[in-house]
């Protein structure tokens, strides 16, 4: 079975709270504060799945990668053996593979 864990231990105050409630007009809580913090660090790369959030980081040229493209860089890079394993343990498409190469 796959394990993989995650620490998120340490939370980040969004240094702006107007450009967040701003992005919060268009997109969700989560969504809204990333961007914010992208905008304060434009050497962040946004990990973003959502839509309407990707189309507001390529807007403010926030550089932002998806999932899938996360996953295909971590098998490119070694990091990971086999993309595989991961989408049949997380129940999602393993179709969705092959359009990725």
């Amino acid at each position: 079975m796959l394990s993989i864990e995650w620490n998120f231990s340490r939370a980040i105050q969004v240094p702006d709270i107007e450009l967040e409630a701003a992005f919060r007009l268009q997109v969700d809580a989560g969504e809204a504060a990333a961007l914010a913090l992208a905008a304060h660090n434009r050497n962040a790369c946004l990990l973003m799945d959502d839509a309407r959030g990707r189309t507001l980081a390529e807007l403010n040229n926030f550089r932002c990668i998806g999932t899938l493209g996360w996953l295909v860089r971590a098998k490119k890079a070694g990091l990971v053996s086999a993309l595989r394993p991961l989408f049949e343990h997380s129940g999602l498409p393993v179709g969705i593979l092959k359009s990725a190469f």
